[in-house]
């Protein structure tokens, strides 16, 4: 707690020194700021979450040539139930063309 009575995180480490009466020393370092940014972020990433799942566009994600990601306009659109109900790589994508253009 700050002076100001302001709660803050802080991370705290200690070591031995045994030097005479000295035993330990302590360090504590205010990392407020650096959690602040990690929520937002965390918040930030949520609401990109939310948008790219809500879409009207189907989105897919590859990764090492296999889906890793599909949102929910993508799975209606394979008539898919969730991304592990087929398994798409890359060559096969071609594939997918004739149900774009069909849509």
């Amino acid at each position: 707690m700050r002076k100001d009575g302001a709660l803050i995180d802080v991370v705290a480490t200690y070591r031995p020194v045994n030097k005479g009466t000295i035993l330990a020393v302590g360090t504590y370092k205010d990392v407020t700021e650096y959690t602040q940014v990690l929520k937002k972020q965390e918040e930030s990433e949520e609401k990109f979450e939310r948008v790219v799942e809500a879409a009207p566009e189907a989105i897919v994600i590859l990764t090492d040539e296999k889906i890793s990601f599909i949102n929910q306009t993508g799975l209606e659109l394979l008539k898919a139930k969730n991304k592990n109900q087929f398994t798409i790589v890359l060559p096969e994508l071609s594939k997918l063309e004739d149900v774009f253009d069909s849509w």
